[in-house]
């Protein structure tokens, strides 16, 4: 087929495996984004680029078609190269548009298994085989980040799919206006995973975008009568589609906009991702980049900073503050380490609450979370999946035991604990409500819940924040009957939320706050608006930029066939007691590759770099070395830089450039030519795993073998650097896993 030719000059978003550009033309101006695709493969789709080019240009001579508040996007076709060579797949026979991330879509019968056909020869210039390996559906899936609505063109089926296993209500809403409209049929079967290959709307709906498959008929012939209506209904069906799953149960539908509330926006890198948000009086607490920031609701003045990790309260070191809550007029602050810290805004002093850092070899709990109701405090642990219970100055017991599941934040109110979760190998998530110790079988959310970040309980309702911070959810806090949805509608991300408890002694005025990058968002006081200059601004690569940690994506693991450990107690962040420390990398046992991992196992480079620094003149650990780093540790308080040097071992580290460099410790041995200065690519033997460096490694070479893998951003060559931080500080442990399950394939 003979392309047809360029109708406006476009947008690059990307480019194919070998060069072409991949182009999506907009027509309007307004937030709510909506994308079709002319997903042509060769000679057998070439319908789908056609319509996809007539639709374009029907639009671009009638804009006044697509709504003031939506912007339309087509890409004409998104694999170029088999449009110029009418070859029905890319250079590595592999079909680009399966190629897609569904691992974290909820959809338990599709996790990305690599399809090996054609990958073994001589294919120049080809991708790779893992999800989103391809320039071509790297280039569409960030380019739909922000979509509400996906419609992608095939051939041969004659009709509409709804490709994921999930009930995405929004994508139902879609497929039925486009089925009424075009009279294309929705299979039955797409409920119940049609052809669950790891398309894009496998991916898409995981993400909270409706997403459908049109499948034209498999001739060469134009459907642009046919589908023209099609796409005219779902413009002018948009804002019904969007709001589906509120609709559906009644509930109100907020779009989150300039009419509906206001917003302070801050100096660049005030505060990049807050992970919580708490008023006491007139002054918000916001926890971001290991600092409390204090800020006057009164006066739109720059925050204050009160608390950083490194300082000390009642003579102990502040590793990293974890969560926020606050007890009558004091706001308390859970450590890494499990510690919680008191501060009386009143006189500006800091108390030690809650101590949890004596040294024990055989310790593991992992407190992610922490809540106060009317003086009794509680704690979310996630190692044993408990909640902890203690009263103001006591350590606390265990009061519930709570289902397997991924922890993620808990909220009291009023005797009702409120326990968010997700499940342990996907991104559905649940809320449950304990009184007494019991679950409260009566409180059933019936709104499907999905990369879940927060819980706030109220006297009024239960807010909980999920799809990854782009949907806030108002439940009934006795039922879980969905009040209202709350949405932006150039669907950004917030991080934490604050809703006005409620109560004779709540702070008056602000009903609802919201954190997102550099903004507090002021929802029901849409004049409240300015502009803040100044202020305690983060300098440098920060671990916490969602942008650094979405450029990461595409690393490889560093042992073949390995996967992210199930243990959140083996991923950075968690505690370390022996050592009154933080772990900072991830740990790869013999439960995480499916073999037996020893000495021999191979190491690997999980990207192209230089290597700057090869311990190749090694020399064990020694018993008396080990007493004296965990007395150091012990008399300090936490583990200094250089002990904890020492219990890495053996270590490769390598520089992968921009700011990213790969640390891998415990090492059995270091691949010969692994020296400082040498060249690397990824997937390079650098190494065999090891226990060097353990406690263990004194008694025996064999006993916790596993390798320690460690991403860090910033000037991080030398060991005692302060401007550097791990992959995984300063986010949720939920979050931390979630980024490294997308970076490392």
């Amino acid at each position: 087929m003979t392309p047809s030719p360029a109708i406006g000059a476009g947008q690059v978003i990307g480019h194919s495996v070998q060069g072409r550009p991949i182009t999506a033309h907009r027509i309007g101006e307004g937030p709510i984004k909506v994308v079709l695709v002319g997903d042509i493969h060769g000679e057998f789709e070439a319908n789908t680029h056609a319509l996809a080019e007539e639709l374009l240009a029907h639009f671009q001579a009638h804009p006044e078609q697509v709504p003031p508040n939506a912007s339309l996007w087509i890409i004409p076709t998104m694999n170029p190269d088999g449009l110029a060579t009418g070859h029905r797949w890319n250079a590595n026979d592999v079909d680009l548009n399966r190629n897609a991330d569904t691992d974290l879509d909820g959809c338990a019968g599709n996790d990305w298994s690599p399809d090996t056909v054609g990958l073994e020869g001589p294919h120049p210039g080809a991708g790779g085989a893992y999800p989103f390996s391809e320039p071509e559906a790297q280039a569409v899936r960030d380019f739909m980040d922000d979509a509400w609505i996906g419609v992608f063109y095939h051939s041969a089926a004659e009709a509409i799919f709804v490709d994921t296993c999930q009930r995405h209500l929004p994508t139902a809403r879609l497929a039925q206006t486009l089925s009424i409209a075009t009279g294309y049929e929705v299979p039955e079967e797409g409920w119940t995973g049609y052809r669950i290959t790891g398309e894009f709307g496998d991916y898409l709906t995981g993400e909270g975008v409706a997403a459908v498959t049109v499948e034209l008929t498999d001739k060469q012939d134009s459907e642009f009568d046919r589908n023209l209506p099609g796409v005219q209904a779902l413009l002018a069906d948009m804002e019904a589609i969007v709001s589906t799953e509120a609709r559906e149960a009644g509930a109100d539908y907020v779009w989150l906009d300039e009419s509906s509330t206001g917003a302070w926006h801050y100096a660049e890198n005030t505060f990049l991702h807050p992970l919580a948000l708490e008023v006491i009086g007139d002054t918000a607490y916001l926890l971001d980049g290991g600092r409390i920031l204090a800020q006057d609701l009164l006066q739109p003045d720059p925050p204050q900073q009160i608390l950083t990790s490194g300082d000390y309260v009642d003579s102990v070191r502040v590793l990293e503050p974890l969560d926020l809550a606050t007890s009558g007029d004091s706001l308390l602050v859970l450590d890494r380490a499990g510690d919680v810290y008191r501060y009386d805004p009143a006189t500006g002093s800091w108390t030690v609450e809650r101590y949890d850092r004596p040294a024990r070899d055989t310790s593991d709990h992992y407190f992610v979370a922490l809540s106060s109701d009317e003086g009794t405090n509680y704690l979310l642990e996630t190692s044993h999946e408990q909640v902890w219970r203690f009263a103001d100055g006591k350590r606390g017991t265990a009061w519930v035991k709570l289902p397997q599941a991924r922890d993620v934040d808990v909220s009291a109110r009023e005797g009702n604990v409120y326990v968010l979760a997700r499940q342990m190998n996907n991104p559905i998530a649940s809320l449950a409500r304990y009184r007494d110790t019991r679950t409260v079988s009566e409180f059933q959310p019936a709104v499907d819940l999905m990369h879940p970040r927060q819980v706030v309980a109220t006297d009024d309702a239960v807010y909980v924040l999920d799809r990854a911070g782009r949907r806030l959810l108002a439940l009934e806090r006795e039922s879980g009957t969905l009040l209202s949805l709350y949405q932006f509608t150039d669907r950004r991300e917030i991080s934490a939320i604050w809703a006005n408890p409620g109560g004779a002694d709540a702070p008056s005025g602000q009903r609802l706050l919201l954190a997102g990058r550099d903004t507090l968002y002021f929802y029901g006081e849409p004049d409240r608006t300015a502009t803040i200059e100044g202020g305690p601004v983060l300098e440098g690569p920060q671990p916490h930029d969602l942008a650094l940690l979405e450029d990461l994506r595409g690393l490889s693991v560093p042992i073949e066939g390995a996967t992210i450990t199930k243990r959140d107690f083996q991923m950075p962040g968690a505690p370390r007691h022996y050592r009154l420390g933080v772990h900072e990398g991830i740990d790869f046992y013999e439960h995480t590759v499916g073999v037996q991992v020893n000495r021999r196992t191979p190491v690997r480079a999980i990207a192209d770099g230089v290597v700057v620094r090869a311990l190749v003149d090694y020399e064990p650990a020694t018993a008396a070395q080990v007493d004296a780093w965990y007395a150091k540790s012990l008399d300090l308080g936490y583990t200094p830089p250089e002990v904890l040097d020492g219990y890495r071992g053996m270590q490769v580290w390598i520089d992968h450039g921009g700011g990213v460099i790969s640390r891998y410790a415990h090492l059995g041995s270091i691949a010969e030519g692994i020296v400082e200065g040498a060249e690397v690519t990824q997937g390079q033997v650098i190494a065999t795993v090891g226990n060097s460096g353990t406690p263990a490694s004194v008694q025996s070479e064999t006993v916790e073998v596993h390798l320690h893998l460690e991403l860090w951003t910033g000037e991080c060559t030398a060991v005692d650097s302060q401007a550097c931080h791990f992959v995984g500080q300063f986010l949720r442990p939920i979050e931390a896993r979630e980024w490294l399950e997308k970076i490392l394939r």
